[in-house]
């Protein structure tokens, strides 16, 4: 069990629960899950971003890798900043895409709003 009482799903990547504790879910969207953490390696707030069926279409797959190179290529305060993407426990459960980003520091509202573009 992890801080908070949260308890790690087994098909949550590793990280979930042990670096990233405090699990929150903070708003859902069409294409997945915002979650807010802890990073325990610095104690950084950080938002985490779930993507569903990634690569349920081809479309949906190059519309995540596109985003997650954008954000790593962009280097602007008012770009939020691609920390990590997190690996899936093995293959089977390689199904959804885990971003790690940094906390914006908005309310739940944005962090829905985010979800929908």
């Amino acid at each position: 069990m992890a801080s908070g009482g949260f308890v790690r799903p087994s098909h949550y990547p590793e990280l979930i629960g042990s670096r990233y504790i405090n699990l929150r879910k903070v708003g859902n969207g069409s294409y997945g899950t915002v979650y807010e953490a802890t990073d325990s390696a610095d104690g950084a707030k950080v938002a985490i971003k779930r993507v569903r069926g990634t690569f349920d279409s081809m479309t949906d797959a190059k519309r995540t890798l596109r985003e997650m190179c954008l954000m790593r290529m962009m280097h602007q305060e008012n770009i939020i900043r691609l920390r990590n993407v997190l690996q899936p426990i093995n293959r089977v459960y390689f199904t959804d895409v885990w971003m790690v980003l940094d906390h914006g520091g908005w309310g739940a509202f944005l962090f829905r709003a985010a979800m929908r573009e």
